[in-house]
């Protein structure tokens, strides 16, 4: 369901926004296909039981699933290292790598690593 809510919403843009646009779009058009989300969701990151850091996913869907979102010419490394991260730090197993900026829709599937 969500792959389809991406895709409809993508058809509907043609222009390049700021990943901002497509966060706050995307939360209303996973909304509207009644799915629970939160976008910029706090993940605190631990160093031996304690809080160092924390990152913010972009969008949270039904507390298992995180997106994050680019408008980038091309998927680089570090944009999957960075959705590793989060997930790790959540303890979450899987995550979407999503890139706007393509013809079409780019998704990467990422797991957890740890």
């Amino acid at each position: 369901m969500l792959l389809v809510v991406a895709t409809r919403f993508r058809r509907n843009w043609v222009l390049v926004f700021e990943e901002k646009v497509y966060e706050n779009a995307l939360v209303i058009a996973l909304r509207e296909a009644g799915m629970e989300c939160q976008s910029q969701v706090a993940i605190n990151v631990h160093f031996r039981e304690q809080i160092v850091g924390e990152f913010y996913a972009d969008i949270l869907v039904e507390n298992k699933l995180i997106l994050e979102l680019k408008a980038v010419r091309e998927l680089l490394g570090e944009h999957q290292a960075q959705l590793i991260n989060y997930l790790n730090a959540s303890k979450l197993d899987f995550g979407l790598l999503v890139n706007f900026a393509r013809p079409g829709l780019e998704i990467r599937r990422m797991k957890r690593s740890v």
